[in-house]
């Protein structure tokens, strides 16, 4: 027995959740609910979930959904999260990897709060032709992210980064100057 497609939907319609501009909320639900499949709420997972958090009434678990959204703006709350998001999107549990199109779209959906950059790496990976996005990477990106300002100037580049997020830096400082160029002319 479970929640999914439409009627999954709704349930975060009726939790005061937007699916289709907060689908970073219904991810990090599914977090807290220890959720084991993409896109479904198991009957046992549901109760266990609510039980354990003492939300049950709708209103309680609107307020779940407020604690859910705090959550995301934690740092290491959102680290947890977003280290558990990658294991629990890739199709198969011993891949080490997420095909790119998916994982740029989940990156899409829960990194831009906490990296200005974010719009800027979809667009690097997009153009290196990548098919899939590591776990090394998809972790790093974290630690990158929170660590590297957005004017990259604290980036080391003989730091202990990965040789993409080395390219990264080289991609935005040959559009900044692109950008500087065409302001010139």
């Amino acid at each position: 027995d479970s929640m999914q497609g439409e009627p999954l939907g709704q349930f975060f319609r009726d939790a005061g959740v937007d699916p289709e501009k907060e689908g970073a909320v219904t991810l990090a639900a599914a977090y807290r609910l220890k959720c084991k499949v993409l896109g479904e709420i198991k009957r046992s997972e549901f109760v266990d979930g609510y039980t354990a958090s003492g939300s049950d009434t709708i209103e309680k678990i609107k307020a779940e959904m407020n604690s859910v959204r705090e959550m995301l703006k934690d740092k290491q709350r959102f680290r947890d999260f977003y280290r558990w998001l990658f294991d629990f999107i890739k199709e198969e549990p011993d891949r080490k990897s997420v095909d790119l199109e998916p994982a740029m779209e989940f990156l899409k959906c829960v990194l831009p709060p906490h990296f200005p950059l974010c719009n800027d790496f979809l667009e690097f990976l997009k153009s290196q032709k990548l098919k899939t996005v590591s776990a090394d990477v998809w972790h790093q990106l974290f630690e990158f992210a929170r660590d590297i300002k957005p004017d990259l100037s604290n980036y080391e580049v003989d730091g202990a980064w990965a040789v993409l997020f080395d390219e990264f830096v080289a991609y935005i400082q040959e559009k900044k100057k692109a950008g500087a160029g065409a302001a010139k002319k």
